[in-house]
């Protein structure tokens, strides 16, 4: 008969002299990605300080993580109606999910980390014997897309690695304050070939920006550190504008 897997003192030994910030966080995968030059430019600039949305988020967090320990309800634990909401939803859905999935073994805010400069806290974390839950609770307004998701897949490529292979990985973001055609919930089903395919463009990513690659321009530099100082950012910015001009001069002709 297999030893059976205690993973909570597994999860209690990978956090061990955790990181503060990683270096290439999941939560940031979109930045080095895209941007070559995003470590260089990033790692000797200061933490932005955390606003009142984000605490809120934080403490949003830390109400879902009790009431999964505790298993008791939000109400229980807080007054803040709002915040109530949010973590509701999440124990919906991860109720739902254990009916579903009745062997799965569910862990809240566990930290698994990735090639030595990576890694973070998946929100929930579910087990089954044939497949791997992660789920990803966003408390702000601003529309976060399931599929394609890279913060995900850096979760997933990290859970892949601890805990084994599966059948199927199901990517959820929960978002009860966004707006999105598709709902509060959306998820997204990946295989083994799709976290190969990641694994293998972040590894890539990773490298390059650790020899110190150009930095690159676009979307992706919003909430950047280096934004007000990088040049690379500068010039797509001027290039956007511009292109904004020639638009507006066009539909006005």
């Amino acid at each position: 008969m297999p030893r059976k897997i205690n993973y909570i003192k597994m999860f209690q030994k990978l956090a061990e002299g955790r990181p503060e910030h990683a270096t290439f966080s999941p939560s940031s995968s979109d930045k080095w990605l895209a941007c070559t030059g995003f470590y260089h430019a990033t790692k000797d600039l200061p933490s932005t300080p955390s606003g009142k949305a984000a605490q809120r988020g934080t403490d949003a967090h830390k109400l879902m993580e009790d009431c999964l320990l505790q298993s008791k309800n939000p109400e229980e634990l807080s007054n803040d109606t709002e915040m109530i909401d949010w973590v509701g939803y999440v124990l919906d859905f991860v109720n739902a999910y254990k009916v579903t999935h009745p062997k799965a073994q569910i862990f809240p805010e566990t930290y698994l980390p990735w090639l030595e400069v990576s890694g973070g806290t998946i929100d929930v974390l579910g087990l089954d014997p044939k497949e791997l839950l992660i789920v990803d609770l966003k408390t702000g307004q601003w529309s976060v897309e399931v599929e394609g998701n890279t913060q995900l897949l850096s979760y997933a490529v990290a859970a892949r690695k601890h805990l084994g292979k599966k059948s199927t990985y199901r990517l959820v973001i929960i978002q009860p304050n966004g707006f999105h055609k598709n709902g509060p919930i959306r998820e997204w089903l990946v295989t083994d070939k799709d976290l190969n395919g990641y694994e293998e463009r972040a590894t890539t990513a990773i490298v390059r920006n650790l020899v110190g690659a150009e930095r690159i321009g676009g979307e992706h530099c919003k909430w950047c550190k280096a934004e007000a100082l990088c040049e690379a950012r500068a010039n797509f910015a001027l290039a956007q504008a511009d292109m904004n001009l020639r638009k507006d001069f066009l539909e006005e002709a």
